[in-house]
């Protein structure tokens, strides 16, 4: 779950297989705003093809 302050919340989910990344994220408003009407809907799709979503070293950090 996330926040924008005074302008929207929303709720995210997602998984990663292998060099496939999917999430979606549904944002709501807060407060009445021109920029959004409503609820917006979002979906992501990446696929890397050089590298795994792996840990290379114990520090490393993935970013999904």
């Amino acid at each position: 779950m996330g926040q924008r302050v005074d302008y929207a919340t929303n709720v995210q989910l997602g998984f990663i297989a292998g060099k496939l990344r999917m999430g979606y994220v549904y944002e709501f408003p807060v407060v009445e705003s021109y920029l959004l009407p409503g609820g917006i809907h979002e979906f992501t799709l990446t696929l890397n093809l050089f590298r795994l979503n792996e840990r290379q070293t114990k520090d490393e950090v993935i970013m999904w």
